[in-house]
């Protein structure tokens, strides 16, 4: 299920209009420059006079989405706990950018690579 972005940037503006955060002095739309159509999206203005322009992107589910047909929208009962489930922890960051997970045999024969033990960035294993 997704959230179409009209609805996502209404609730947006409302959640942090409504934070009472001391630091929000505003939060309205603008105007995306050179973004064709009336595209508008939110800016959040700080009361240090610092303005957070914030874009909203959306992906389409696998299959597309119909945007012809209203939108599904799910809720819940207040109250109600949302299940979080947990993500498997990263490994140590290797001199690929990789975690250090393996991925499943697609690129490097399903072995994970060596942490590097200095921290230094070298690949681990004899010198």
């Amino acid at each position: 299920m997704t959230v179409r972005v009209e609805r996502f940037r209404q609730w947006l503006h409302q959640v942090l209009a409504e934070s009472g955060h001391p630091g929000i002095e505003a939060v309205a739309g603008y105007e995306v420059p050179g973004g064709g159509h009336g595209r508008t999206d939110t800016v959040v203005r700080g009361t240090d006079g610092v303005a957070l322009y914030l874009r909203v992107v959306r992906t389409a589910p696998p299959g597309g989405e119909d945007l012809s047909q209203p939108e599904t929208v799910i809720t819940r009962e207040p109250g109600v706990p949302i299940e979080v489930c947990s993500a498997p922890a990263a490994g140590p960051a290797t001199p690929t950018g990789h975690s250090g997970q393996s991925d499943g045999g697609q690129s490097d024969g399903g072995q994970a690579p060596e942490p590097d033990p200095t921290g230094t960035g070298a690949p681990a294993g004899p010198a």
